[in-house]
């Protein structure tokens, strides 16, 4: 899956103080590269979909925001549970538009999702490398 605007967002993840955006299309890397992309990441942001089963490799106290269309609800959904399972924050952002297969986010939504998201990530990351 992906989204109409997603050029959008990442641009304006970018533009967030301390983050670093690595892009990655899962069909053009291994599945090594892909868990080692997850597992250095603090926050991932992608669309609802099978590729969220690479959180698997993902550090406990990492983040994830789900891109997910408007008719799913949170309690529908299976992610969640295994985010909790893997001491991952999950937090989700849901599509505004659709046309066809490709869904429209509000790009400040993102950014404000990972804005609020990064400190108490980062803190966690610090204190789970500290044990």
């Amino acid at each position: 899956r992906r989204w109409m605007n997603s050029k959008d967002t990442i641009d304006q993840l970018k533009g967030l103080q301390g983050v670093e955006v690595v892009e990655v299309k899962s069909f053009d890397v291994s599945i090594e590269e892909q868990c080692g992309h997850f597992y250095d990441a603090d926050i991932m942001v992608m669309p609802h979909g099978a590729a969220l089963a690479n959180a698997l490799c993902s550090r406990p106290e990492s983040a994830i925001v789900e891109i997910m269309k408007k008719c799913y609800t949170y309690d529908e959904l299976w992610f969640h549970a295994i985010t909790d399972a893997l001491a991952l924050s999950h937090s989700v952002v849901e599509c505004k538009e659709k046309s066809g297969e490709n869904e429209t986010i509000s790009a400040d939504d993102v950014v404000e999702h990972v804005r609020l998201l990064l400190p108490s990530v980062r803190r966690r990351l610090q204190s789970a490398a500290s044990r």
